[in-house]
Formats: structure tokens, sequence, C-alpha cells
């Protein structure tokens, strides 16, 4: 049985983009002559009848991956991503379809047929790990993908922030509160942006107490619990210290739970920062300091690259620290120690 030809098929053997091979189809004034002449004899000689179809409203998918055992969470970070993806959207007039699913679901079917079913044009890929051989088919097939805060198998077509950056910004607030003697807890400690958070952190406070969550033995992910058990293990390795670094809202909750019930004041006897900015970090008691990235715009930034690729233009690999705008939003937890 003949394997139909499709454009994505086009693309593969022309080694370009669909959206390269859709322009020189067109005869799009766009690519060079000689570009155009190379797809449209590849076309040729393999057959290939476009489809008559009426024009589209591009639609991007997003691709939200989930792990066994663990609910799908629209939490706070997701949601807010999710918030800047769709203003981009609306803003450019394209639609956008949500899809949830695990790695081992899209690597094992075929996930360029779904996504043609679907009327997908580009993917948006959130919550990947190396377990995401899915976005090796993406690649293969010249279909165009952009991933957020993860790693893609093409470097230039991912989007992630600068957890060093977060981390070291972390340790320099701390240090220009004048404090010498600080503590991280890092949660999720085994994903990429946990381990660049700490390697940041570290660049400030070379001599830190480290706890990391895949030392506590929970039994399944729990940043609250986090924040407790490793706020209990900090104070143990290290006596005196006047301040914390938890990278996360919910283990920095866990932490100020623990120092409570110890009887131990914040920010009077110890300074708690947290990162990302999430509107309940300031009505909380008391509001919470943090290291802020807005996360809106890092979904308005993945957006906009994706539709580029889309339209065939290879953008640059990342987006700088200045463009996302991270900066210290000081509140309550944190206090400068006397001289």
């Amino acid at each position: 049985m003949s394997t139909k030809t499709t454009i994505y098929t086009l693309s593969r053997i022309a080694k370009v983009s669909p959206s390269t091979v859709s322009k020189a189809l067109k005869n799009s004034p766009e690519l060079s002559e000689e570009m155009r002449r190379e797809i449209q004899k590849i076309a040729a000689e393999m057959n290939f009848r476009p489809r008559a179809v009426r024009s589209k409203i591009p639609c991007i998918g997003v691709l939200v991956q989930q792990y066994e055992n663990i609910p799908l969470d629209f939490n706070q970070y997701l949601s807010s991503v999710l918030e800047g993806i769709a203003e981009y959207c609306h803003a450019e007039k394209l639609t956008m379809t949500l899809i949830a699913g695990s790695a081992e679901e899209w690597t094992r079917y075929d996930l360029i047929k779904e996504l043609g079913r679907r009327g997908i044009d580009g993917v948006l890929a959130i919550r990947t790990n190396e377990e995401s051989g899915y976005l090796e088919t993406l690649e293969r097939n010249n279909f165009p993908y952009c991933v957020i805060n993860g790693t893609a198998p093409d470097r230039k077509k991912s989007v992630s922030v600068d957890f060093s950056g977060i981390g070291r910004t972390a340790g320099e607030y701390l240090r220009g509160l004048g404090h010498t003697k600080a503590g991280i807890l890092v949660s999720p400690s085994d994903a990429r942006g946990g381990r660049e958070r700490l390697s940041g952190f570290l660049e400030a406070y070379p001599d830190a107490a480290v706890v990391r969550e895949s030392e506590l033995a929970l039994e399944k992910p729990d940043g609250f619990l986090a924040g407790v058990l490793g706020a209990e293990k900090l104070l143990e390795r290290a006596p005196g210290l006047t301040a914390i670094f938890a990278t996360g809202l919910e283990p920095a909750l866990g932490v100020i739970n623990a120092l409570k019930r110890r009887s131990v004041r914040v920010p009077e006897d110890i300074s708690v920062l947290s990162c990302d900015d999430f509107p309940v970090m300031a009505y909380m008691s008391p509001t919470l300091s943090t290291v802020a990235v807005p996360l809106k715009l890092l979904g308005n930034a993945a957006a906009g690259k994706l539709h580029r690729l889309m339209r065939g233009v290879v953008p640059r690999a990342t987006v700088t620290r200045a463009e996302l705008g991270e900066r210290i939003i000081e509140r309550e937890t944190t206090r400068k120690l006397r001289s």
C-alpha cells in the first residue's frame, strides 16, 4: 500500500519547513527562484497534488504533558503561561487548542496525523522532560514547534527563563540585605529549573546550606510538604542562618509554616524569599517577597517564536533576562539586617 504524499513528506525531502514548501508551491516572492523551482521539482516527482481547501485561521496547539500518577494541575504557573499564549493568539488572530496527554501516548501514536486532523499548524510544548520523545517526531517531520522551559532537539526552537539568573538574583538580593548565612530549598530538585536556580544561588552563596526535595523521601511530589521538611533540615544543618530561598510558592508556604511552628519569626528571625510572582503572594500574611518573572510574557514570547517558525522564519535561540523583566518584589517576608 503506497504512502500518501503530504506537505510534510515534501518538507522532509527538501529539508525545509512545511510553511516554506507551501510558499514554494504558491510561487511566493519571499523565496528565491532557485528554492521555489527545487521544491516544485520534488513535488512533481512525488506526484504531489495539494488539496483544494478553504483558507483557515492558523491554529496553535498547546501540548501540556502529564505525568504518571500525578493529576494535571492548572496551577498558577501553567495558568499564567497559557494566559500569555492566549493574549498573543487574540492579538494575531490565531486560534488555540489545548491538548493534555502523556509523553508515552504522544510518542506511541501518529502525532503528526493527529495534529493534522485537529487542524493544528504549530505546537507549543509545556512540562517536557527527558522522556518527551514526541519532540523528535516533530523535529523529524519539520513540524513547527517550540518548547517552553525545556530542552528541544533544536535549541533555536525553545523559550526559557534564565533559571540561573533567578538564583543569582535571589542570592545577590539577600547578600545586599546583610544576610551572610543563608540556605536554599530546591523543589523540585530533579528538574532543570531547580538545578539551575541552585547553581545561580551558589554563585552568590558558595557556602549556602542546601536541601533538595529529592532527599526528603516524599511518597509523591508535594511542594508544601517539601517546604515543611526542607526547613527542618536547613535549621539542623545551618544553625544561625538568617535567610531561606525557597524555589517556588508552595515550598515557601511550607517553610513559613515550619518556622511558625518552631516560634521562629518571619522576617524578624529568618527572611524567606520565593520566586515567580502570583497574585496570592501579595495577599498572604505576611506578604511574600519574591524574584518575579512575568510568566504571561514568557507564554507570549513562546507563541511569538512559534508563529515565526510557522511562517518559515528561524528566530534566535533564547529570550534574554531583560526581555522578560526579572526583578525583586520586596514584601513582608524579608528584611535588612542591622549592621
